[in-house]
């Protein structure tokens, strides 16, 4: 078996502060075999992870802000310049690349008749997310939507790495056949909810590194709400 994390994010995203070389670090201490950096709206982070000397496979992916919500391109080469949903489908697709949406039920405009043709032409779909829980409602619209499914992460921090994998039945790294298997429904997903604060952390991350420190309080005092809440 291949376990990947296919949705992590590292320092070229704006919300978190991780190096490729501490994702990696902690990836293979996971017992992970592969991994996917997917920061936001830049392939910087997995360009760099390629360049270390891992035993992974090491996937270059990006997550791009559109006008539906968050989309994610995974087997990248090159930078996706638009921001327009179908045409960033487009693009992806231009590199030999697979799309994926991600936390589908979180940050996205689904009621519109653009983002119903964008749910058909998406590749995958991404079922496990340990940071956007799901209802089984929601799980077996998933199941039913005929689509091929996926796990990743969404890690922004180093205990979040391979909350949630997508497992493929092989013994094989080419990366030609990584993505057919990734395509395809015939793969097992794991996989489990990290602590929400972790969530808060990131904003604040964000705000710092876009310097919007006039949000800085208001974001310190709703994380010390969720933390003393949850006691």
């Amino acid at each position: 078996m291949i376990r990947f994390d296919l949705h992590i994010h590292s320092k070229y995203s704006f919300d978190s502060m991780l190096s490729t070389k501490r994702i990696i670090k902690k990836a293979i201490e996971k017992n992970l075999n592969g991994i996917a950096i997917t920061d936001h709206d830049t392939i910087l982070g997995g360009k760099k992870a390629a360049e270390e000397k891992s035993p992974l496979v090491i996937i270059i992916g990006a997550e791009i802000r559109t006008e539906i919500g968050d989309i994610i391109g995974l087997f990248l080469n090159d930078e996706i310049k638009s921001r327009d949903s179908l045409d960033m489908l487009d693009e992806v697709r231009s590199q030999g690349g697979i799309t994926v949406f991600p936390h589908p039920f979180k940050e996205h405009k689904l009621t519109t008749e653009k983002a119903s043709e964008l749910f058909k032409k998406i590749d995958c779909i991404e079922l496990l997310n340990s940071r956007a829980p799901i209802t089984m409602e929601q799980r077996r619209f998933l199941y039913n939507s005929k689509k091929s499914l996926v796990a990743g992460s969404d890690a922004h921090f180093l205990s979040e790495i391979g909350l949630c994998q997508t497992i493929i039945h092989s013994d094989t790294t080419d990366i030609d056949q990584m993505r057919k298997f990734i395509l395809s429904r015939n793969k097992n997903l794991f996989g489990s909810y990290g602590p929400s604060h972790l969530q808060e952390f990131s904003q604040l991350i964000r705000h710092v590194k876009l310097r919007r420190y006039s949000s800085l309080i208001p974001q310190s005092l709703s994380m010390v709400k969720t933390l003393t809440t949850k006691k």
